[in-house]
């Protein structure tokens, strides 16, 4: 992204509301299509309908349409024809603790309600959100702003980088690179740490006590931790290259405490391979279990061929279902038919009448 861009966002980011989210705000002309573009369908969000385009005013304002509606709205619907009723209104002087502003919410039951100031909009806030407020503090820099980090490489003019977004405004900035213990990793890190910006250098990505060290040694005081471990990351399956999590976590963490650094560390687990990626020591059954699923399936659900003589209890049913390679050529046909498949399924009636058919063809 060009210096420019970075400087832009930076600041937008920075001139952001912390109580109260951003409001999203389309024309009643706009589409669903348009809506998605910007706003995927999630709970606790929602898009202002207004005429007014900038400065909304509290009388230009059609309502709040949930961003949920937009997954069930068909493409081609205007946001101005989904709206059924204008949104309560709170103003941004009446809003306290995040449990203050649950409760006037869920007293006007509604789902996301607009936040005021002197008549014009400056926000949207939903139950889901005020409960979140409660739970998580934003980070924050001194000026009470949203903390906002930004991110480098180790190519190129480091240093004109570096500078620019310092200038810009970053709280934290970042060297980083997929493999960071490497030379080129270092030579950038001495490069940046000796403008001495003033701000908190974190460098990655590393996954041992080696490049802890080496890594703060060059002036880094946070590490980033992890190395193909990521819940859109490859690498690891497909390459073989990294290192599980919980063991570079334990490693890296230990030798930075001993440093005086911090550790970051990422990575979700979407798979079972990543469980099994992250935490090594663990074995679950249907996780980490050698061989194949289905086999043991198999296994668990194969039970003695019932014969014609059998009976069978009262309360007993439902029996495991048999399976089919476990029957023999002795038993009979039908036999097998009315095991394999449920009782009085179409699927059995009309094995057993070919059967039957069968037969009575052979008899004759």
């Amino acid at each position: 992204m060009p210096l420019q861009d970075l400087d832009a966002a930076i600041r937008w980011v920075k001139a952001q509301p912390v109580r109260w989210d951003t409001p999203l705000v389309l024309a009643p002309q706009a589409t669903v299509s348009d809506a998605l573009r910007l706003l995927p369908a999630l709970p606790g969000h929602g898009i202002v309908v207004s005429e007014s385009g900038s400065d909304v005013g509290i009388e230009t304002i059609r309502g709040i349409l949930p961003a949920e509606r937009l997954a069930t709205a068909l493409p081609d619907a205007q946001l101005g024809d989904l709206v059924r009723h204008s949104s309560p209104f709170l103003d941004a002087e009446d809003i306290g603790s995040g449990r203050e502003a649950f409760d006037v919410i869920d007293a006007a039951d509604a789902e996301i309600v607009c936040v005021v100031d002197h008549g014009h909009l400056v926000g949207t806030l939903s139950a889901r959100s005020a409960l979140r407020s409660s739970l998580y503090r934003p980070a924050v820099d001194s000026s009470g702003r949203l903390a906002v980090a930004a991110a480098v490489g180790i190519n190129g003019d480091v240093a004109a980088k570096a500078r620019a977004l310092a200038a810009a405004g970053v709280d934290v900035l970042v060297v980083d690179t997929a493999h960071g213990h490497q030379d080129g990793m270092l030579r950038a890190l001495r490069t940046v740490a000796e403008l001495g910006l003033g701000i908190p250098i974190a460098a990655g990505n590393i996954v041992t006590a080696d490049g802890v060290h080496d890594l703060v040694a060059a002036g880094a005081g946070i590490l980033k931790v992890g190395v193909g471990p990521g819940a859109m990351c490859t690498t690891r399956m497909m390459t073989a290259v990294g290192r599980p999590q919980f063991s570079a976590v334990l490693e890296t963490a230990e030798a930075a405490r001993q440093y005086g650094a911090h550790v970051w560390a990422d990575g979700g687990c979407a798979t079972r391979a990543m469980w099994r990626s992250r935490l090594p020591q663990v074995r679950h059954p249907s996780w980490s279990a050698p061989g194949s699923p289905a086999r043991s399936r198999h296994r668990e659900n194969c039970a003695p061929m019932p014969t014609a003589a059998s009976t069978r209890s009262p309360g007993a049913w439902p029996r495991p279902r048999p399976c089919r390679r476990a029957s023999t050529a002795s038993t009979p046909t039908s036999e097998r038919a009315r095991s394999c498949s449920p009782r009085g399924s179409p699927r059995r009636r009309s094995i057993s009448t070919r059967c039957a058919r069968a037969s009575r063809t052979s008899s004759t």
